[in-house]
């Protein structure tokens, strides 16, 4: 019994561990705290959030552990790209937890040892609610969790625990601060139970815009003035910058090319020569597995590998060593160990070794060098002049705005190099930055400040706006010259059927519920409500979607079931309030970074 509690307990810990991390983001290191005086820390910061100073050790720490932790549970490595995305989540929870450290000053919320109890309690519930050994008649025992944690066995983990967790609360308190005013309404929780649970079916008789496409209609030019002067917002412009670069590849060289499958020769060579397969999958193999699987796939049926690595496995027969196989994870040496027929299926057994073919230190060393060159002369001669006595490239971006992910057009991701551009004057010179793909040195060419796209820009979006619109004015002509005889003639197939224009169109609809695309119809919110207030059998009037003008007559509808809403009144709420709580809790996080004046020092630091 102890000992499984202890399983569980470790298991809890490691879970409630991975879960507060998360959150706080492994920022373990005391923001708030005096950094003045000689400190090293003092004198590398790598950002600032309204005065908070983040050192560059310490982020640079955070960002190691969690890339390592990350490493270990996929059992791979981590490439730049992977990482510099993995730096910018780190960033985002660095800010997040030094502005909410300081509303939680704000407000003196404190924890007391009654809150870290309940914590406990509340948490292993959760967990470990439903496990027999913590019921009694079915319901979760608060005093057999309190009497299994009482051993003193597991005093240290519980003492781990409580401390995490005692770290948690602060941030758990504010979020209730902040959601107090809350309430469920209900109204609300009605309207919730109907969306998920009424349905409605409904005959239709539709007007479809498609049908006059091919109507003559133009926008003359003074239209197409009024339009874009009327929807001017529509064609705002944040500001754009535009930039030069060198790009300094770091693809394998023909070298590295040329060892690489020398290597790969020779250790076919070895399993060839009868050399145990399994030892040189442990010694060679790149796939981050080999440790637990020694390289044994086991059996597997075609297609469930990617495709040239399956169609090797089963052409080669039992005993047949094949390869070098290119797949996208890398070149496989493949021991095809067994075959058989299950269930009328072909299976191999096969075992493999996974090679990746990369650049060489040398070769990254000499991508470098260039780049690094080439930055230090345009820094001295001029950037142009630069390219053109050392025989560089020069490539150009289209104009881009500035974005989250990073992604500068015909580079990639490069949030360094994106943060560098955006905080920067038009000419100024960059370091060298760097992705999987290579190395770069930026010229910032152009800013372009926000505004408006010029009418010439988008004349045609006009045109083809104030074209559709005057199609679906012309269905919506045809659906106001039909609608007397809708409402006479019950009909809907007859009246499509007998239409001299042949426009209409009549179908009926399966049973749908209010949150669900419509089959026939698509997205139409006029419809769906209006299928769910009109009478059964009563034809409705004109109701206008993105498709076209439709009629309908509802001839089915669930009732509103009480006893189904009672029995889910609870959960109705506490989902209703959950999804409230969650959103204005960040509509208020995201405010308090709006107001917040944050510094980003990072490109200081980073190249990729």
């Amino acid at each position: 019994m102890m000992s499984k509690i202890h399983q569980m307990t470790t298991f809890i810990l490691v879970t409630l561990v991975v879960l507060i991390l998360a959150f706080i983001g492994l920022m373990i290191f005391e923001w708030g705290a005096d950094y003045s005086g000689t400190n090293f820390f003092n004198e590398y910061t790598v950002g600032e959030v309204d005065g908070v100073k983040i050192p560059y050790e310490q982020f640079n720490f955070n960002v190691a552990q969690t890339r390592r932790n990350q490493e270990q549970q996929s059992g791979g490595s981590m490439t730049e790209v992977e990482t510099s995305k993995l730096r910018n989540q780190v960033w985002d929870q660095t800010i997040t937890r030094i502005l909410l450290g300081k509303e939680i000053d704000k407000l003196n919320i404190a924890v007391t040892n009654e809150d870290v109890s309940n914590g406990v309690l509340q948490f292993m519930s959760q967990l470990y609610g439903n496990e027999p050994q913590f019921q009694t008649d079915g319901q979760f025992d608060v005093d057999k969790m309190k009497a299994a944690l009482s051993n003193p066995q597991l005093a240290g983990q519980l003492a781990e625990m409580e401390q995490q967790i005692e770290q948690d609360i602060p941030y758990q308190k504010l979020q209730e601060i902040v959601s107090a005013s809350l309430i469920v309404t209900e109204q609300e929780m009605r309207a919730e139970f109907m969306q998920q649970n009424l349905r409605a079916k409904i005959q239709y008789l539709m007007v479809p815009v498609s049908a006059f496409r091919t109507q003559e209609v133009t926008a003359s030019d003074d239209e197409i003035s009024k339009y874009y002067n009327n929807n001017k917002d529509e064609f705002k412009t944040q500001e754009t910058r535009k930039l030069k670069y060198a790009a300094f590849s770091t693809a394998p060289s023909a070298d590295d090319s040329s060892r690489f499958f020398n290597i790969l020769n020779e250790i076919k060579s070895e399993a060839l020569a009868g050399e145990d397969f399994s030892r040189l999958a442990l010694r060679e193999s790149e796939d981050p597995t080999v440790t637990q699987n020694q390289g044994d796939l086991g059996y597997f049926e075609q297609g469930a590998m990617v495709k040239p690595f399956s169609d090797a496995a089963f052409a080669a027969n039992p005993g047949d060593i094949v390869g070098p196989v290119k797949s996208q994870f890398g070149y496989h040496i493949i021991k095809v160990i067994d075959k058989k027929v299950e269930d009328g299926k072909e299976k191999v057994h096969a075992a493999h070794i996974l090679k990746k073919l990369e650049a060489s230190g040398g070769t990254l060393d000499n991508a470098y060098s260039k780049a690094e060159a080439f930055a230090e002369t345009a820094q001295k001669d001029g950037y142009n002049i630069a390219a053109d006595n050392l025989g560089v490239e020069l490539k150009e971006t289209n104009s881009f705005v500035q974005n989250d992910a990073g992604i500068i057009p015909g580079v990639g991701e490069l949030s360094p190099a994106m943060a560098w551009t955006f905080g920067k004057d038009a000419g100024t010179i960059s370091e060298v930055f760097s992705n999987d793909q290579g190395y770069y040195v930026f010229m910032l060419e152009a800013i372009v400040p926000a505004g408006y796209r010029p009418l010439e820009d988008v004349k045609e979006l006009c045109k083809s706006r104030i074209e559709i619109q005057k199609r679906k004015d012309l269905a919506a002509e045809y659906a106001r010259k039909i609608a007397p005889t809708v409402q006479q003639d019950s009909d809907f197939r007859t009246l499509a059927a007998n239409d001299p224009e042949k426009i209409l169109v009549a179908d009926t609809t399966d049973y749908f519920t209010r949150n669900i695309t419509v089959r026939g119809i698509g997205r139409a919110p006029a419809v769906v409500a209006k299928a769910f207030s009109l009478p059964l059998n009563q034809v409705s009037g004109m109701l206008e979607t993105d498709r076209g003008y439709f009629f309908i007559r509802v001839t089915g509808r669930d009732d509103f079931d009480e006893t189904a809403f009672a029995a889910q009144r609870t959960t109705l709420r506490n989902r209703i309030f959950q999804r409230k709580a969650n959103n204005l809790y960040r509509e208020w996080l995201q405010t308090l970074k709006d107001n917040a004046e944050i510094e980003d020092y990072r490109y200081q630091f980073y190249r990729s």
